[in-house]
């Protein structure tokens, strides 16, 4: 009777302890979904910076596929927020900072300084998933993050060769 009885108090402990690591799961979810909607955002934005601005046909082309993209990663973001219903905020401070000062450069100044930022970027993206996957997230999260890793990838190498490519064009 007694082992019967802890046996069903332990049953009636395991949803309130999978309630507990869900909701501890939650904020770290949000906190990188947030991250993630942001670097997508700013993608996006200096992608379009770059379609306009570029000097080069290939830094033009980098731009539109930065932002599709990003565009096809925030949607997923997005919809995985709505399915956690956890709330993105607003665009950081620090991407307009850099967008104007994008916007301030002109030719090969502007393509330099724009791939030196996307390789910066893409690499502290990379590091931030890297480092959200070794925390308390959820396992559909941790996939998510696993499937985008090698697009970051992909970004940082080309952002990283365009200047080995075309250094004074």
């Amino acid at each position: 009777m007694i082992v019967r009885l802890a046996v069903a108090l332990a049953l009636l402990a395991l949803p309130a302890a999978a309630e507990e690591n869900i909701q501890a799961e939650a904020p770290a979810d949000a906190t990188v979904l947030a991250r993630l909607h942001h670097a997508n955002q700013m993608e996006m934005d200096l992608g379009q910076l770059a379609k306009l601005k570029g000097a080069t046909r290939e830094v033009r082309a980098f731009g539109d596929r930065l932002t599709r993209d990003h565009l096809v990663a925030d949607r997923s973001v997005i919809a995985f927020a709505k399915r956690h219903a956890t709330t993105l905020s607003e665009v950081a401070t620090g991407t307009r900072v850099m967008r104007e000062r994008l916007e301030s450069l002109t030719g090969a100044d502007f393509d330099r300084e724009f791939l030196a930022s996307m390789a910066e970027a893409h690499g502290d993206a990379i590091a931030m998933i890297d480092d959200a996957c070794r925390q308390p997230i959820s396992a559909e999260l941790k996939t998510f993050l696993e499937k985008l890793r090698p697009i970051l990838e992909q970004h940082r190498t080309i952002a990283l060769a365009l200047p080995e490519e075309h250094p004074t064009s």
